[in-house]
């Protein structure tokens, strides 16, 4: 039974990193390092996925395989910002109050995002 470890290497338990996959379906994301342990030179556990010690997926389907790395805060920015517009595009927007609706205009507007049109 291997044992569990905080560290190893670069790796540290609750650190976050970076989950990326390849392929068709390509992904990414980022998540803690749930658990490490010493069995097979060293294995990193990010929920269910299991990696190496040099970040590539411990799977037989090495060509949708996931690597790991540490997460930098532009990883960071990267991803909730991408979340963000994902949710952005699903509000429905005639719901809106036209009040509401100005506000966010000009935060918009202020942020050279939205072309003012004159009325």
């Amino acid at each position: 039974m291997p044992n569990q470890l905080q560290e190893l290497g670069q790796w540290k338990v609750g650190q976050l990193v970076l989950v990326s996959s390849g392929g068709i379906n390509s992904y990414e994301g980022i998540s803690p390092i749930t658990k490490i342990t010493d069995g097979r030179e060293g294995t990193i556990i990010v929920g269910e996925m299991l990696f190496d010690v040099n970040g590539k997926e411990r799977t037989t389907d090495q060509w949708y395989g996931k690597t790991i790395r540490p997460a930098t805060e532009e990883d960071r920015i990267r991803i909730r910002g991408k979340n963000a517009r994902n949710r952005i595009y699903k509000v429905k927007w005639l719901e809106l109050d036209p009040a509401k609706a100005i506000e966010i205009e000009k935060i918009l507007n202020d942020n050279g995002i939205v072309t003012k049109v004159s009325n």
